[in-house]
């Protein structure tokens, strides 16, 4: 998985129309920056082509620490230069999360498998009661309307 957010981050970030949103939403409600870190997006089709302030962006806004009032459709980063400072600077490391997303990504799903398997285990068990009532349905539609092969005609 790790494999797969850096290469999104480094290729397809800013480049394909479904990777932004989603790396962004990650990345907010994660806290996180890239696959393994914020060094995902060094020399990356981000880093080549964007510019926010008039420089070159290191790392996307979402990356950054977020105020109280920002959502994951409207980022809203404590600092706003925090995307033009130096990898790792002291600037950089208080105002940019450092921690990449697959491993938080993989911690928040192993927390969560329970809930999904018991969520999976629920629909499966009414699907399961479903088809027993059909079942059930059907043999006394059978019987009550038919009896020897003739159908009866219901008065009332």
């Amino acid at each position: 998985m790790a494999k797969y957010i850096a290469n999104m981050s480094m290729n397809r970030y800013n480049r394909v129309y479904w990777v932004t949103p989603l790396l962004d939403t990650i990345q907010y409600y994660q806290q996180c920056c890239g696959g393994y870190g914020p060094l995902d997006y060094e020399n990356s089709y981000w880093f080549i082509t964007n510019t926010i302030r008039g420089t070159r962006s290191s790392v996307p806004p979402s990356c950054c620490k977020q105020t109280q009032t920002a959502r994951s459709w409207n980022i809203q980063p404590v600092d706003p230069m925090c995307t033009t400072y130096k990898y790792f600077s002291s600037s950089f490391n208080t105002s940019v999360n450092i921690a990449g997303c697959a491993d938080r990504l993989l911690t928040w799903l192993e927390s969560k498998t329970t809930l999904f398997a018991a969520l999976g285990f629920s629909f499966a068990g009414f699907q399961m009661i479903g088809i027993c009532l059909a079942g059930i349905l059907f043999h006394y539609i059978n019987t009550y309307y038919y009896i020897r092969g003739r159908p009866v005609i219901l008065n009332g």
